[in-house]
């Protein structure tokens, strides 16, 4: 059995069936097949079929291809923040306004510029300046202040206005008082917001292609939740998408992305505005599946 009839057999009725395209692609599968084996996974009720799903889905995830290891160089966090804050605040001011009077332009004399690539173009690098702007905003620190933390998350959530494909929960103590810059830490959970919004609608688009009845199936969420321990306020964002690859890590660096219409800067805006905040971003594999992308700071009392 070849890859493509092994992801084919993951739909059959005949458990032995399944039992066995499972088996192929734990031998021939690739990292772009874990959506579709979480989701033969959710819909399982085999436990012969079901260990070999594991199987399929951990080697999957091994095959992901991993970056060349580049020595690490010590950089003083201050004077990057600086630099960040200087080359960003230049390239925005020097390009910002050319950048409207381009737009400006093209709507005025291309026919039918609304529909046209043009138009979807200047959209891409539209999202890319905004990301350039949010970064140098993360290089700016202020006083820290009391807030309510439950409160702060729930105004992000709404804010970000999802379509409700997804459905996200805030879980922790109501109210939580804490100290914090509230616009970095915005800047942060903002992302890790989107990130894990849209690794859980990957899953749920996978179902739709195979037109599962919604009934039968588990609906995506993204779990928000917040605390404190002895020495640090958290932030969590767990989401039920398919998982970080290896390279994970390398996620943080700007421009890194694959995705059609995105920055790339998500991920490191998060981390210049937790750094600026002398706090962390952390993220990596959650227990329960999917991600788990982490904010944390010192508790201030």
């Amino acid at each position: 059995m070849e890859r493509d009839e092994a992801l084919r057999g993951l739909k059959e009725d005949a458990p032995l069936r399944r039992f066995a395209a499972a088996r192929t692609l734990a031998e021939k599968g690739r990292a772009e097949d874990v959506a579709e084996l979480l989701v033969a996974k959710s819909l399982e009720a085999e436990a012969f079929v079901l260990g070999w799903l594991d199987q399929a889905i951990l080697r999957c995830r091994e095959r992901e291809p991993l970056e060349a290891n580049h020595p690490i160089t010590m950089v003083d966090p201050i004077a990057y923040r600086k630099a960040v804050e200087w080359v960003t605040g230049v390239f925005v001011h020097e390009i910002g306004n050319k950048f409207g009077l381009a737009e400006y332009c093209a709507g005025e004399e291309i026919a039918d510029y609304v529909n046209s690539k043009t138009r979807s173009r200047m959209l891409d690098l539209s999202t890319t300046l905004a990301a350039i702007e949010d970064l140098q905003l993360a290089t700016q620190s202020t006083a820290q202040e009391e807030f309510d933390l439950a409160g702060f998350v729930d105004q992000t959530i709404f804010d970000e206005q999802f379509d409700g494909v997804v459905e996200l929960l805030a879980v922790g103590p109501r109210p939580m008082l804490v100290f914090g810059v509230p616009r970095l830490l915005k800047l942060a959970l903002r992302n890790g917001l989107r990130n894990a919004v849209e690794a859980s609608r990957q899953v749920e688009a996978v179902y739709q292609i195979r037109d599962i009845n919604p009934e039968e199936r588990e609906r995506r969420k993204v779990v928000v939740n917040w605390g404190v321990t002895d020495t640090e306020c958290y932030l969590s964002v767990l989401d039920s998408g398919v998982g970080i690859p290896k390279t994970g890590g390398s996620w943080f660096d700007l421009g890194a992305t694959t995705k059609r219409g995105h920055s790339g800067f998500g991920l490191a805006i998060a981390r210049q505005a937790m750094e600026t905040m002398d706090g962390a971003v952390e993220l990596g594999p959650s227990n329960g599946g999917g991600a788990k992308f982490l904010i944390t700071w010192q508790l201030n009392l």
